[in-house]
């Protein structure tokens, strides 16, 4: 373990001995000296702003989506509400005396 571990969410000095750590790129850095850690408390916090950041933006896509379908409804509206011409009706065939 390298001396002098530190937290890569909130900087703060990690103690292997008395904290909970996680390395958070094992995956991604196979080799140790790329890994980096952090806090379990701020890694559930990083976690759970994570989680809140794509709840957010799911919910704006949904009311984008809902933007749109009530802009279309409108457009609709106003097409089948629109005057429509009136067509010239053709006079009645003319009957042979």
């Amino acid at each position: 373990m390298p001396e002098g571990l530190l937290c890569s969410q909130c900087q703060g000095p990690i103690d292997p001995e008395r904290e909970n750590y996680v390395v958070t790129n094992k995956a991604q850095a196979p080799e140790k000296e790329h890994w980096l850690y952090a806090h379990n408390k701020c890694q559930a916090e990083h976690a759970e702003r994570h989680r809140e950041i794509v709840r957010l933006e799911h919910e704006a896509q949904v009311l984008d989506y809902q933007i749109k379908i009530a802009s279309l409804k409108h457009q609709l509206q106003r097409v089948s509400t629109a005057p429509t011409k009136k067509r010239r009706q053709a006079p009645p065939p003319k009957r042979k005396r």
